[in-house]
């Protein structure tokens, strides 16, 4: 865990936003985080929708289908099934190691997954190199949605405070990093409306009152 903390700690707030866009990450992280099992329960409860990736994607990178394409989780899954594999072979050995195979197995199937959902085009990209410039390609600025709208102030405090505790923050500490924006002022409306835009993304079943 100490190697994916820095990892994280080495990426600018646009990296980070990205890197835990990637749900597998978020549920290996806190799965290791000393979070009770009721905490983190009820946290992937509301976490774990549709809806809800999709607000963190566009509060992330726009509206635009396009701009929700990201190389992160590509880059992440291909790490850690490298670093998975490596482990098993040097550690373990029989009825653990086919166990741990298979977990890992299941990491290898999401990666799969995601790149087969990345490809429009019939014809598909000959290689990877060719998706990560095609990737690349559709990121562009955008008015709607992205790190300086609400939901993407929301989701980038969230993401300030999950790397700053090593664990889920509570609701009064996410809260706290988000009223640090200026666009959260005392007597805004968007501070008014904050809880609407956390429970959107996902966010509202962080531990604590607030």
């Amino acid at each position: 865990m100490d190697e994916e903390w820095e990892s994280l700690a080495s990426l600018d707030h646009k990296g980070l936003a990205r890197a835990l866009l990637l749900s597998a990450r978020v549920h290996f992280i806190i799965a290791r985080s000393g979070c009770s099992e009721e905490t983190i329960a009820n946290f992937l409860e509301h976490f774990d929708n549709e809806a809800a990736e999709l607000k963190r994607m566009n509060a992330v990178y726009g509206t635009s289908k396009a701009r929700t394409l990201g190389l992160n989780d590509v880059i992440y899954l291909g790490r850690l099934i490298q670093e998975r594999r490596t482990h098993e072979r040097q550690n373990l050995a029989g009825e653990a190691f086919a166990n741990a195979g298979a977990a890992t197995d299941r990491i290898a199937v999401s990666l799969g997954n995601f790149l087969s959902d990345q490809i429009t085009d019939p014809q598909g990209p000959s290689t990877l190199e060719t998706l990560a410039l095609k990737l690349r390609g559709t990121e562009q600025p955008s008015d709607q949605g992205g790190l300086l709208s609400r939901h993407g102030v929301v989701w980038l405090g969230f993401c300030i405070c999950f790397l700053r505790y090593k664990r889920l923050p509570t609701r009064l500490e996410h809260r706290e990093q988000v009223f640090k924006d200026p666009q959260f002022s005392d007597e805004s409306s968007t501070r008014k409306n904050f809880a609407i835009f956390r429970n959107e993304l996902g966010l509202k079943g962080l531990p604590g009152p607030g």
